[in-house]
């Protein structure tokens, strides 16, 4: 008996030390610093707030496990420190991670050849800017 209530207690403790944890990063840019006024989209500032409430409402994210960049914040350099440092290096397994992108995409050149068209698919951020032949 004294076997299983410590078997018990001690499944107990070590379930509440392996609770998943949720994180989410929410982006949402309809202004952009380069590009001219009619590239600018409306969606985003609609879009942003609806998956937000979902994820709080409907699966059960705290206010506190979602990030959110919006517009100016959504730098190229925001976005990858975001990715990097609060959906990958803060998960551990078994958390849920969602990652969602309001705003333009696009193609640029294919650097490491393993497009067939020579083409990636990107992520258009805040700075966007026209580089040397391509986007950067």
């Amino acid at each position: 008996m004294i076997r299983y209530a410590a078997a018990l207690l001690l499944s107990l403790c070590l379930a509440a030390t392996a609770e998943a944890a949720d994180r989410a990063l929410l982006i949402g840019i309809g202004t952009y610093a380069t590009l001219p006024e009619k590239m600018f989209l409306e969606g985003p500032k609609n879009d942003v707030p609806l998956i937000e409430k979902l994820l709080k409402e409907k699966q059960g994210f705290a206010p506190e496990s979602i990030r959110i960049l919006r517009d100016k914040d959504a730098t190229k350099a925001a976005i990858l420190a975001s990715i990097e440092e609060w959906l990958v290096a803060g998960t551990q397994p078994g958390d849920r991670v969602y990652f969602y992108f309001s705003g333009h995409g696009l193609q640029v050149k294919d650097q490491n050849g393993d497009e067939e068209d020579g083409l990636d698919e990107a992520l258009s951020t805040f700075d966007i800017a026209a580089g040397d032949g391509d986007w950067t």
